[in-house]
């Protein structure tokens, strides 16, 4: 598989304000970033070491934009996404459905999910691209974000659905994540109960290099 252009679209946690401090590689500062340097590296940092993941130039690309929804993903997919020609597409998005929902802008379900399956078929049908879909994530802390799981515990199922009906690797992270802080305390983890910390984004790096080990043979 020549996975050399790898695309990261998705949120803030995407994003991880790569379009304003850029950082030494202009991937942010998120998990993005660090999948990098662990390629660069061919180590996964606390995880131990990954082993050579491939003697090939490859390119990063962030696409991530924080406050994005699927359904603004879709609006700017050309964009964001298809005009790149990526060889492998990393989605993470999701969240911001349910903070859009406690002002009043539902996004149900099943309009969910027709968007975001729109987001993977643009890809496969337009695009050399093989994809790694990325579960979204929401924290049980601060205590007022029990009030969006009405909203975003829906949309979980979605996107594992979609991955089974493709045959796309699916990376599960909200359970994991919140094992992960009550295992080592919350604010170890995330520093909202959305974004996350150094260590939160690592996990989601180690996670990603994982699965990528197993797509790229």
């Amino acid at each position: 598989m020549n996975n050399n252009t790898l695309l990261f679209a998705g949120d803030s946690i995407t994003d991880a304000d790569h379009l304003w401090e850029p950082g030494p590689d202009g991937l942010g500062h998120g998990y993005v970033h660090m999948v990098s340097e662990m390629l660069k590296t061919g180590k996964t940092g606390n995880a131990g070491s990954a082993g050579n993941v491939g003697d090939f130039a490859y390119r990063i690309i962030n696409s991530g934009y924080n406050g994005y929804r699927a359904e603004d993903l879709l609006r700017r997919w050309n964009r964001i996404c298809l005009g790149k020609q990526p060889d492998l597409v990393t989605l993470l998005v999701g969240v911001n459905e349910a903070g859009a929902a406690m002002e009043g802008m539902v996004t149900e379900p099943e309009v969910f999910e027709r968007t975001y399956e729109r987001l993977i078929t643009e890809v496969l049908h337009n695009t050399r691209a093989d994809m790694i879909l990325m579960e979204p994530f929401l924290f049980r802390y601060p205590a007022y974000l029990i009030t969006w799981r009405k909203y975003f515990d829906p949309l979980l199922p979605v996107i594992a659905r979609l991955a089974d009906k493709y045959s796309l690797p699916f990376i599960r992270l909200d359970g994991p994540l919140n094992e992960l802080a009550d295992r080592l305390g919350v604010d170890q983890v995330t520093v909202d109960g959305i974004h996350l910390t150094e260590t939160g984004n690592r996990f989601l790096a180690e996670q990603w290099i994982q699965v990528y080990r197993q797509v790229e043979k």
